[in-house]
Order: C-alpha cells, then structure tokens, then sequence
C-alpha cells in the first residue's frame, strides 16, 4: 500500500511540476502568459518535504510539455507524462496549469532563477502532500 502511494506520488509530482527555466514573457508585468521552452534535466524531486533519488528529462514547446522521470528511492518507478500548459505572471507569483488528458488539470507555481536564468522550481499540493521538483536548463 505504501509503495503504491509513493508510486501515486511520483507521478503527481512529475505531473505537477514538469516546466522548463527559460521565459519568454508574451505580455508585460502581472497577468502577461509566459511560454516556457527548452529541454531541462532533473535536479531534485521531493514528496512531503521528503527527498528522493531521480533522475529525468522534460522538454516544452510553446504549448506543451513531456516529462521522463526515473525515481529509484524510495521507490523504483518510470514515471512519463506529456500533456499542455499554460504559465502566466500573476500578483501573487507565477502561475502554472497542466493539462493531462484523462487525468484533469495540475494547478501549481514556478520561480525562475539563477545567474543565468537556468534553474526553475515548480511546487504543487496535490491531494495533501507537497510537491517541488528543481530543473536545469543546460
């Protein structure tokens, strides 16, 4: 039952947080969408505060995402995902909607950061467990 929770996990995080560090800003200020591009390797991936071991890939088009993720603690899994999205700049920091097909829509947030703009951060509460993945872009 636990391994099936952490599996359950794993795949809403990568839902959740699959986004890519580079921002292009098709509106100005607060409100303006942002189209999140590039190909971005795995940093970190957390469940509830808890660290893992993983590593992956995600890529993003001007529209949509695809996201490969292998978690190999706390439990072996595979986890692919591809779907739209839709980022934009909000009052309240930046926002992040995934479109998953038959698995509905992940609600979440991004911060760019990093000298370079190369590293993003996306956070999630999905089903009362926290999610926060780190992404670099190369």
């Amino acid at each position: 039952m636990r391994k099936q929770r952490l599996a359950a996990l794993a795949l809403a995080a990568t839902v959740a947080f699959g986004a890519s560090a580079a921002c292009s800003d098709s509106g100005s200020g607060v409100g303006g969408t942002v189209d999140l591009t590039g190909n971005y390797s795995l940093v970190s991936l957390f469940f509830s505060g808890l660290p893992t071991t993983a590593t992956g890939t995600l890529d993003f088009t001007s529209t949509s995402f695809s996201t490969n993720i292998h978690v190999t603690a706390p439990v072996d899994s595979t986890i692919i995902l591809a779907g739209g999205y839709s980022a934009k700049h909000t009052s309240s920091g930046d926002s992040i909607y995934l479109t998953l097909g038959g698995l509905g829509t992940a609600p979440g947030t991004f911060l760019i950061a990093g000298t370079l703009q190369d590293t993003l951060v996306l956070s999630l509460s999905l089903s009362g467990s926290s999610l926060v993945t780190t992404w670099f872009k190369p």
